[in-house]
């Protein structure tokens, strides 16, 4: 077989076939150059790609250095314990090379170059802060609460606010850097298949050619990878809990912080469904929290949790936390699954609530000084309100024991001293009134009573006051208005929204009094001209010790129970009064309203008959024997004296044991006896009195007259066997008036 000889000596080419060779070798140098420029093109991407992730990862750093620096300072500011400090003195340089090489690799981006000079100060001043607080810390002492400044707060809130600015633009270049990347690995076999089609002759040239992009392409899968390796191992290492997800919720990914917090490992917790692993309730109602990656796919962005969100780790604990999901997409748009970031906030919420504490004891510690204040004022007001009558009283009894006063100076002497020992005696029943409602010991006594007569007599009553007072006081009668209340309570009521007002209105003014009535509800109006109330006194009027002045130069007297004695007594008949001003200067309106409950015909006329009998006028007693018991020696004289003086036969004892005494040799017509005697009270008087009626075949009416002054009180007495129970201090005509009814009957 011969030997073949060379192709260049066997073939010669003819001219199109040189024409062909030259075109095949311009197309293959063609093919080479532009494979060239794929791979370089490619190995671009690649690497501003990197770039791109490592401008993610140095502000991730950065925000890192940050949180460590705040959780040390926190640390340390709640346990004062220097050890807490290491990391952050550790923090401190971080956060400044962090900074540094995130300003050298955003060189080429104006925008976020200037975002890197508006962080600069911000980070300055969060520095300065977390300095001074610190600084303050340790000048104030191991015993002293020192809390974050509002600045510090500001400042962290703007630096976060960056970051994510300039993470979210990042974000985007990566997306479109990843594009340019995918579009660039996709093209380039595509120009090298067409070509080496082109350049079919040359094939091995054509092979190098391809293995050159090859080459290329496989690089930058190499680069790709590591920068995704480079990724992994910033996840790994960060301080927040990581997990991702795939769009059906399948768990892919987790990190060694959400491994700590879930108590789920990474290999167990794989392709598991993500409301397995990351179990989340509500902290309170204990009702689960709906999935991060439902809403992330529902609503398409980034969710924050649900607030007060507890995680119930694999074997059980409990912990609080925060944060947010975010979906994943690639380089298209399209969704490939959800990244939850979140953290144990444990610590903050610590750290808040002790925050919380200190609020609220020193509201606490506020409240109660002004309660003190009040209680100073109040204490230092009875004082004055309960001496300066005393003083002008004691004054003209010296006056009168002198005997050189003549019979005017004398009549004003006398109507000084009543007006007064009337004026200590509404002040004491203030008081007592109080304590009663403070104790909810205060009661009422429903009768039959016409409430338009009693407004009529209680406005009447008022009328000497207000004429002193230079003030017109005015009232329409209206037909009579039948119900079942306490009418002593009632007058009260009146009496407290009159002198009220009458207090409050200059001389010249009016003070007007109206009442209305349907079937179900009494509606009592007291307006006057006077000068009316502030703005921000108003939502307190009602309150107990409140005054528009209590200093010592207020200009007018009182203990300021008045009308929170009217609101608690209006109330306790079911019904509601409130006050309307326009302002100082402009009056005030006080509108009670009282429901009617309507007695039958009977109780209505014996409550008619009772009112009658009130305003009859004062009988004498005709000779008849009464037994007088009573322990206290000047209250003893003075009614036994009055008594005498209506034709009365007195027998006077100053304790149970005298009582019984007289009742062994006497008959009296009627007892009256004070319940707090000395060895035995009038309780044993009555039942002693009692079994005397009943072996003698009588029954002798005894009327109780007593300091002690209760609903409880008047119960024992009236169920121990008393006829009628009059309270102390007492009107000298009521108790007539008591008497005749009961010796009538």
């Amino acid at each position: 077989m011969a030997a073949r000889e060379p192709i260049g000596r066997r073939y010669h080419l003819s001219g199109w076939q040189s024409l062909l060779f030259a075109l095949t070798g311009l197309a293959l140098v063609a093919a080479g150059w532009i494979a060239w420029l794929e791979a370089r093109s490619s190995a671009v991407s690649v690497s501003w790609v990197q770039h791109t992730f490592q401008v993610l990862l140095e502000s991730d750093a950065l925000l890192g250095a940050l949180a460590d620096a705040e959780a040390s300072q926190r640390g340390y500011l709640l346990t004062d314990d220097p050890e807490h400090l290491k990391p952050y003195h550790a923090a401190l340089p971080r956060v400044r090379e962090s900074f540094e090489a995130l300003r050298r690799q955003t060189a080429d981006n104006a925008e976020q170059q200037a975002r890197i000079a508006q962080l600069d100060p911000l980070l300055t001043r969060r520095l300065g802060s977390m300095a001074r607080t610190l600084e303050h810390a340790r000048k104030a002492g191991p015993d002293t609460d020192v809390l974050p400044s509002e600045e510090g707060r500001r400042a962290m809130d703007e630096i976060r606010e960056l970051i994510g600015e300039i993470r979210t633009q990042e974000s985007e270049l990566l997306r479109q850097r990843l594009a340019v990347r995918d579009e660039s690995l996709r093209d380039t076999p595509r120009y090298a298949l067409a070509l080496g089609a082109l350049s079919i002759g040359v094939f091995g040239a054509l092979v190098v050619s391809i293995n050159r992009t090859i080459g290329a392409r496989a690089a930058a899968q190499r680069s790709a990878l590591e920068s995704e390796q480079r990724l992994r191992v910033t996840l790994e290492s960060i301080g927040d809990a990581v997990i991702a997800t795939d769009v059906a919720g399948r768990v892919t990914y987790m990190n060694p912080v959400a491994e700590a917090l879930t108590g789920w490992r990474r290999a167990d917790s794989r392709d598991l469904p993500l409301d397995q692993v990351f179990r989340i309730v509500n902290e309170f109602s204990r009702d689960a929290v709906e999935s991060p990656v439902s809403k992330v796919i529902r609503e398409g962005g980034v969710v924050g949790l649900a607030n007060h969100t507890l995680l119930i780790a694999r074997e059980g604990s409990e912990r609080p936390i925060d944060d947010s999901g975010a979906p994943i997409r690639d380089a298209s748009g399209a969704l490939m699954g959800v990244v939850l970031v979140f953290r144990d906030v444990t610590v903050r919420r610590q750290s808040e609530q002790a925050r919380e504490r200190l609020l609220r004891a020193e509201s606490e510690r506020e409240i109660a000084q002004g309660a003190s204040r009040a209680k100073d004022e109040f204490l230092a007001v009875v004082s004055h309100e309960l001496r300066s009558p005393l003083t002008a009283a004691l004054s003209w009894v010296e006056l009168l024991r002198g005997e050189s006063l003549d019979g005017a100076q004398r009549t004003r002497a006398l109507d000084t001293i009543e007006r007064n020992l009337r004026q200590q005696t509404v002040l004491v029943s203030d008081l007592l009134d109080v304590s009663r409602i403070v104790a909810g010991k205060l009661m009422l006594e429903p009768v039959a009573t016409d409430v338009a007569t009693l407004v009529r007599d209680t406005v009447n009553d008022q009328r000497a006051q207000a004429e002193s007072a230079g003030v017109a006081l005015r009232h329409e009668p209206l037909l009579p208005v039948i119900a079942m209340v306490d009418p002593a309570r009632i007058r009260q009521v009146v009496s407290n929204l009159l002198a009220n007002a009458i207090r409050h209105t200059p001389a010249g003014g009016a003070v007007e009094v109206e009442i209305a009535a349907n079937e179900a509800r009494l509606d009592l109006w007291v307006r006057d001209t006077g000068r009316g109330i502030p703005a921000a006194l108003l939502p307190h009027i009602f309150e107990r010790f409140r005054q528009g002045d209590g200093s010592a130069l207020r200009e007018h007297g009182g203990l300021g129970l008045g009308l929170a004695i009217a609101k608690h007594l209006v109330e306790a008949h079911g019904g509601s009064i409130d006050a309307h001003s326009d302002g100082e200067g402009k009056g005030a309106i006080f509108h009670a309203r009282f429901p009617l409950q309507q007695p039958g015909s009977r109780a209505a006329q014996g409550g008619a008959g009772a009112e009658k009998m009130r305003r009859s006028g004062t009988p004498r007693l005709g000779g008849s024997t009464l037994l007088l018991v009573e322990d206290h020696a000047d209250t003893r004289d003075a009614i036994e004296v009055l008594l005498r003086s209506h034709g009365a036969r007195v027998l006077a004892a100053g304790s149970v044991a005298e009582a019984l005494a007289w009742l062994e040799s006497e008959r009296p017509a009627l007892v009256i006896s004070d319940l707090g005697l000395p060895h035995e009270s009038g309780l044993a008087l009555i039942e002693r009195l009692r079994a005397l009626d009943r072996d003698r075949g009588t029954r002798t009416p005894a009327i109780v007259a007593s300091g002690f002054a209760s609903a409880e009180h008047r119960r024992a007495a009236l169920a121990a066997g008393f006829d009628a129970f009059l309270a102390k201090p007492i009107e000298f005509t009521t108790l007539l008036a008591q008497i005749v009814a009961l010796l009538a009957r």
